[in-house]
């Protein structure tokens, strides 16, 4: 008697975030055969998400990341105006007793280095960089392109550059009036007098004299340059 055999299909494995396809397995880097709709109609774990080559730098869910930005800049300059806490100090300690001179780098100088450079690294990148070699991404960055920009992607590296320059400047305020630490030309600020032991010198720079940790300067430069470099 003949053994009876039974058709039956193949069950599909289960779906799952290890089996998803990822635009790089469905195309080969260099290889612009391929159709690009080819790889929309292939499921992935993250299909509810809209395609990265559908968004533009206008989309609204940016709104939230540059209100985060603005938040933290207006949070970290209430906390700069905060003073730090009046620590007693010895008239005779070395440390605080050098003279106040003038900036070695001046403020204005930071501050081109900090935003001038990183931003004309953007563009350069931006504007010298060939097209991404996968034609997943080829229709998003020709249909973005504005006087040979890629605006989306620049437009993304002057946001990561903002909030970690807000981040930052929160971060470091905190520190500084936390601390409460004394620089070194302290004395010469406060120009105390020995009669009521009190500083008689200008409050302003007698307030920032108080907050000499953590740096100003290693804020603004390596941050940016960080960010230039990545």
């Amino acid at each position: 008697m003949a053994a009876s055999t039974s058709s039956q299909q193949p069950s599909a494995p289960a779906f799952s975030l290890l089996n998803a396809r990822r635009p790089s397995e469905t195309f080969e880097r260099g290889s612009f055969d391929n159709n690009i709709d080819d790889y929309r109609e292939e499921p992935t774990a993250f299909s509810f998400i809209a395609p990265y080559e559908n968004l533009n730098w206008w989309e609204k869910s940016y709104i939230v990341d540059w209100l985060v930005g603005i938040v933290l800049l207006a949070l970290g300059s209430i906390i700069q105006n905060i003073p730090p806490p009046e620590r007693d100090f010895d008239a005779k300690d070395l440390d605080i007793s050098h003279p106040k001179r003038g900036s070695s780098v001046p403020g204005s100088l930071l501050w081109f280095l900090a935003t001038v450079i990183p931003i004309g690294v953007f563009v350069l990148y931006n504007f010298f960089d060939t097209i991404g070699k996968c034609i997943y991404t080829r229709e998003r960055i020709e249909r973005n392109k504005l006087f040979g920009l890629r605006t989306h992607d620049l437009h993304n590296a002057c946001l990561g550059w903002f909030v970690s320059i807000t981040l930052t400047k929160v971060i470091t305020n905190t520190f500084k009036v936390a601390v409460g630490r004394m620089r070194p030309d302290f004395l010469d600020r406060c120009k105390l007098s020995l009669i009521t032991q009190y500083c008689t010198g200008d409050e302003s720079a007698i307030i920032d004299g108080r907050k000499s940790f953590p740096s100003d300067g290693i804020r603004r430069f390596h941050v940016p340059r960080s960010l230039s470099r990545d």
